[in-house]
């Protein structure tokens, strides 16, 4: 319930007439994105439960109630999840292989910045 709470507050968020530029960084940050422009997603990572780690997370639930209900939460919010990316202008992430996953998951360019990264 926290996650959908996350993605519902941020989607709701309004506060274009408080910034020039948005950036924004975490796995529910992005859902702003659809109101916030120009933007920038820093992403550490995709939210793998809704793609590479998909069939382990609803093969560790106890029964077949939770399995079912499990895939149909990570089928419905991974289209969410989709859907959100798109409306992001630029994303920097922080390793090449998390990049790779955004090209394979959300069909998406990516610049890499190697944290941390020296400010002096």
């Amino acid at each position: 319930m926290k996650q959908i709470s996350a993605s519902f507050l941020f989607a709701t968020c309004d506060l274009s007439d408080e910034y020039y530029f948005y950036i924004f960084s975490g796995n529910w940050s992005h859902y702003a994105a659809r109101k916030h422009h120009p933007n920038l997603w820093y992403c550490y990572t995709s939210i793998r439960v809704f793609y590479d780690l998909r069939d382990s997370m609803i093969a560790r639930q106890p029964n077949s109630v939770t399995r079912a209900l499990t895939a149909s939460w990570i089928k419905s919010h991974g289209w969410f999840d989709k859907r959100s990316v798109k409306n992001i202008d630029t994303i920097i992430t922080i390793s090449a292989t998390v990049q790779e996953r955004i090209k394979r998951y959300h069909d998406r360019f990516s610049e890499v910045i190697y944290p941390p990264v020296g400010t002096i």
